[in-house]
């Protein structure tokens, strides 16, 4: 099985095969202002998994508050974020979900960084949440 995300113009595209490893929310305040939304979804795959990267991208690298660091590749035109990798997971790569027009993928395993979460915001029980980002 192959997947496909996309930037919002479609000049961008990521293709990769299988199931990703993780998919986790991120409520810290760099994703929020990453994505412009009230948390970040991201999914997480072997870079073997990486069938193709096509189109034209730039990268931006930032530090966590933990030091680590998020190199962020996105579309020179549209500036949408297609792809993602973090020194958290060497040899992974990290693609946002809302890339992909496939609504069949995991539910999140984790919701990290719950301590800086809109109150009005809710996860489903079951799902492990943690204050701040520990894996």
């Amino acid at each position: 099985m192959h997947r496909t995300a996309t930037c919002s113009c479609g000049q961008l595209s990521i293709t990769m095969k299988d199931d990703p490893f993780r998919v986790h929310c991120c409520n810290c305040i760099a994703c929020r202002k990453m994505t412009g939304s009230a948390f970040s979804t991201a999914t997480y795959w072997n870079d073997e998994n990486v069938v193709s990267i096509s189109g034209e991208h730039r990268a931006y690298t930032r530090g966590s508050d933990f030091g680590r660091k998020v190199t962020w590749h996105f579309c020179p035109t549209c500036a949408g974020i297609v792809f993602a990798y973090a020194e958290l997971f060497p040899g992974k790569i990290g693609v946002p979900i809302g890339g992909f027009g496939d609504l069949e993928f995991p539910r999140p395993a984790m919701v990290g960084w719950c301590r800086s979460k809109f109150p009005w915001l809710s996860f489903a029980n079951d799902i492990p949440q943690t204050q701040q980002q520990t894996s």
